[in-house]
């Protein structure tokens, strides 16, 4: 059994555009049956990260409507900051997303 730390998240963390599946974006489904060509995952990713159809707040809101926390607090930049800008952010800062 873990000791509840933020070291002991096996199994818990936020896996990647799990939040683009849950919401059933259409790049997401696009990515999904693009499965085998990296060329088309690149080229997709790029539309995702140029012009994403989420926002930062949305993204939070689905993280606590889902039981997620983040391993410190984030800041929302609500001048239009994109869902995938905002998970990226996170990740550069080493932010963990992470069921409670």
């Amino acid at each position: 059994m873990g000791d509840g730390t933020i070291d002991d998240l096996a199994g818990r963390e936020y896996q990647s555009r799990e939040f683009c599946k849950d919401v059933k974006c259409p790049m997401q489904r696009e990515f999904d049956s693009e499965a085998q060509d990296e060329t088309a995952q690149d080229a997709i990713k790029t539309v995702c990260r140029n012009g994403c159809v989420y926002f930062s707040d949305d993204l939070m809101r689905w993280l606590g409507e889902h039981g997620y926390a983040t391993s410190q607090e984030v800041k929302l930049d609500l001048s239009g900051e994109t869902a995938w800008q905002l998970h990226d952010r996170m990740n550069k800062a080493g932010i963990r997303i992470y069921k409670k």
